[in-house]
Parts: structure tokens; sequence; C-alpha cells
């Protein structure tokens, strides 16, 4: 059975959609920073495997805009992670989680939000 790479990266792309929304929900609306780094463990986890794939097989997958989604979520993971190590607010936190999920959306041509 042969493992169509594209799509894994898009299953596992879908799944860190998920965890992020997540990430943003229990920040913001639940007041939740425990279930927060939770998912936020979850979706960097996902992008681990995605990049270890990719990078792995990167003849085949190489694209701009992979690159620049790892780069837009690293930005987000870090933003988090120095609110919560600093104890600041996650205003910042909630900007960068919406250009990562405009970029994913973008990149994967998702047109329906989490969010709505």
């Amino acid at each position: 059975m042969e493992l169509n790479l594209v799509e894994k990266i898009k299953e596992l792309f879908t799944s860190v959609a998920f965890d992020s929304y997540h990430v943003n929900d229990y920040l913001f609306k639940q007041n939740n920073p425990t279930a927060a780094m939770f998912y936020l463990s979850l979706a960097n986890t996902n992008v681990a495997i995605i990049k270890s794939i990719y990078y792995c097989n990167y003849n085949e997958l190489a694209k701009d805009d992979i690159e620049d989604l790892f780069h837009q979520f690293d930005v987000f993971v870090n933003e988090v992670t120095r609110n919560f190590s600093t104890n600041h607010s996650h205003q910042w936190s909630n900007i960068e989680y919406n250009k990562f999920k405009d970029e994913l959306y973008s990149t994967l041509g998702i047109s329906t939000s989490l969010d709505d």
C-alpha cells in the first residue's frame, strides 16, 4: 500500500488546525491555560511529524508556501510560550494564531473557519 505523502500532510495539518483552534479557545474563551498548553503540544507534535515527512521527501514535496506555513506556526508557538513564561497578555498570541490560521486555510484551500 502506497502512502500518499501530500494527503498525509494535509490530514496532519487538519489536526493542527483543530488543535490550534483549541489553543486559542482555551486561552480566550475557556480561560484554561493548562488545556491550551496541552493542545499546543499536540499541534507542535503534528507539525514536527509533518516537517519530518516534508524534509525527508524534500525533492518531491518542496514548496515555498509549506515552508512559510512552518514559519508562521513557529511564530505562533513562540508567542504563546513566551507569553506564558513571562506572564504577559495573550493578545499577540491571538494575532499570531489568526495569521497562522489564515496561512493554513489558504495553503490547504479551506474556506470554512473553525472559529465560525
